[in-house]
């Protein structure tokens, strides 16, 4: 049951989020005043690639290797 609970919990997370990051990029669009279609095809292709270069930059600065992928190899 608490895993249903969570789930849910996180949905509604997951959807608000999403109404703010919308919101955010129009309000952002309209102060930097550029039309509505660079708004959807710069911010928010920006916005919604982000977390991927993010995890992509983290597995790489952390150095693991094929060996132990699951630990991280110490900083030089």
């Amino acid at each position: 049951m608490i895993h249903f609970v969570l789930l849910i919990a996180c949905a509604v997370a997951i959807y608000f989020s999403c109404e703010w990051f919308v919101n955010a990029v129009e309000w952002l669009g309209e102060r930097l005043n550029v039309g509505k279609m660079a708004v959807g095809t710069i911010l928010a292709a920006f916005g919604t690639a982000l977390p991927e270069s993010v995890v992509t930059l983290v597995a790489v600065t952390t150095g693991a290797t094929e060996e132990d992928p699951w630990r991280p190899s110490p900083m030089a």
